[in-house]
């Protein structure tokens, strides 16, 4: 099943940063003229779709967007993928088998946890418990 990440015109922490869930951790960034509203077609950058479920927050770093994914009806494949901000242009999607099954339920939701990002890396922790380190690259 493929999930769409949609950008709204997104302008963020200064340089161009909004490394977790909710940004720095505080949820405010210095933002202004954000849209109030959008649909399919009005106020957004652009839209991807990904591999599996994702219902994590994008994160960014300079002109990067990182999301995860996860896929299977164990959450076996753990995934990472990054676009460009500009455009949406896909530059890489990493895919893990996960070292724990976690069986999809009422109370197990099968998309992944936000990732953080710093100046070299993307980490990911899984459901799973596992937890992947990737270069921006």
């Amino acid at each position: 099943m493929l999930t769409a990440v949609l950008i709204a015109a997104l302008t963020t922490t200064p340089g161009d940063r909004w490394p977790a869930f909710r940004g720095d951790g505080t949820s405010l960034s210095a933002a202004t003229k954000l849209p109030t509203e959008w649909n399919d077609t009005t106020n957004i950058a652009w839209s991807v779709s990904i591999p599996g479920y994702g219902q994590s927050s994008p994160v960014v770093w300079g002109d990067r967007v990182f999301v995860t994914s996860a896929d299977g009806e164990e959450k076996d494949r753990l995934l990472v993928s990054c676009f460009t901000m500009a455009t949406g242009e896909k530059l890489w999607t990493k895919e893990f088998s996960g070292t724990q099954k976690v069986k999809v339920s009422d109370y197990v939701s099968r998309g992944a946890p936000t990732p953080v990002v710093d100046a070299e890396r993307v980490y990911a922790f899984f459901e799973s418990g596992d937890l992947v380190a990737l270069s921006h690259a």
